[in-house]
């Protein structure tokens, strides 16, 4: 097993990484800031065709929000930096677990159209497929570690009534993605203990740094069994309650109109609310979270039909073509196969 490892960026491999601008403006946020009604209409009927009309099903799917740099080729991957970076990241996603403490410094964090503002001690859970970003002020240092999971790995280490995955579960079932390190609970030293055996290598490092994975995440779920949540200082309201039912209806047939109706909104309006809150559109959003379930099930066991179905598709062709421009694979190819799970660096 290859042994993983605490990355400590030199000031060049900083600039490296975070040269470039994640500041991605596209055509449709500048003729929405520029009052460009005929790009409104144009985006509404866009969205017309998100429950994956045979027409243009296949051919509506959005790029994913940001760059894939390197794979996760270990069961974890532990990270600590610490910087002043305050570019504004655009919200993504990724294929696995990840944790995030706040060691020192001032940092905010977003999750499902939630923000938070992070104190020395807090955590955040992000599992696989939520959305998420860090917001970073211009100038302010942060110091922080950030730990990778791969979601099958960590199920596996599920022993009795312990299954070390639930804290992410219930992150994303409750909304509630951001804990406290209080009242005794050891999350910020095992983070240090472990980062530690990584970086001191030597004989058996490999097996104490496994084992001190586990404990740490043992006393995770711990802290979110406890009830230590931080609750969320912002976020549009509405945006926030329209993710929540997305999240929660994900499978089912939606349709704008019955999302309008139901938020009390128009359709115009709620569109472009929730592409200026998440960078997603409505119909952006439902298909990577669909398409993100449809490869969770592949690797399951389940079939490529099995799997369309589930993840709400009515239409095989319409979900195979969606899932080949997504992951650049057909659904065949993912069925009952492991593969490496792409990370960015971009939000390190």
């Amino acid at each position: 097993m290859i042994l993983p490892g605490v990355r400590h960026p030199t000031d060049d491999t900083i600039s490296q990484l975070y040269q470039k601008s994640y500041i991605k403006i596209t055509n449709w946020k500048q003729n929405f800031q520029n009052g460009n009604k005929l790009a409104e209409i144009l985006q509404y009927l866009h969205e017309l065709c998100y429950n994956g009309c045979k027409k243009c099903g296949g051919d509506t799917v959005e790029p994913l929000q940001y760059e894939e740099r390197g794979y996760l080729k270990e069961p974890f991957r532990l990270f600590h930096l610490a910087d002043g970076r305050g570019e504004y990241i655009e919200y993504h996603y990724h294929a696995f677990h990840k944790i995030i403490i706040l060691l020192a410094g001032k940092a905010g964090y977003a999750v499902e159209g939630e923000r938070y503002e992070l104190s020395p001690g807090d955590f955040v859970l992000v599992g696989r497929g939520s959305i998420h970003r860090p917001v970073v002020a211009a100038g302010d240092y942060y110091e922080r570690m950030i730990l990778y999971i791969a979601p099958e790995y960590l199920r596996s280490l599920t022993a009795g009534d312990c299954d070390p995955s639930e804290c992410f579960r219930r992150a994303q079932e409750t909304f509630q993605y951001v804990y406290r390190d209080e009242n005794g609970s050891r999350v910020r030293p095992l983070f240090q203990a472990l980062a530690e055996t990584i970086r001191q290598g030597g004989y058996g490092a490999a097996l104490l740094a496994q084992a001190q994975f586990t404990e740490l995440m043992v006393e995770v779920n711990r802290v979110v069994r406890g009830g230590h949540r931080v609750g969320a200082a912002g976020g549009d309201s509405k945006v926030i309650s329209l993710l929540q039912y997305l999240n929660l209806h994900l499978t089912e047939p939606l349709t704008i109109d019955q999302l309008a109706e139901r938020f009390y909104i128009s359709k115009y309006h709620m569109m472009r609310r929730f592409r200026q809150e998440t960078g997603y559109s409505v119909h952006g959003y439902l298909t990577e979270k669909r398409l993100l379930l449809a490869q969770q099930l592949l690797a399951r066991g389940c079939t490529p039909a099995e799997a369309a179905v589930q993840a709400g598709y009515q239409d095989y062709s319409t979900f195979s073509r969606a899932y080949k421009k997504q992951f650049g694979r057909s659904p065949s190819a993912d069925a009952e196969k492991e593969h490496d799970l792409q990370i960015t660096t971009q939000d390190l």
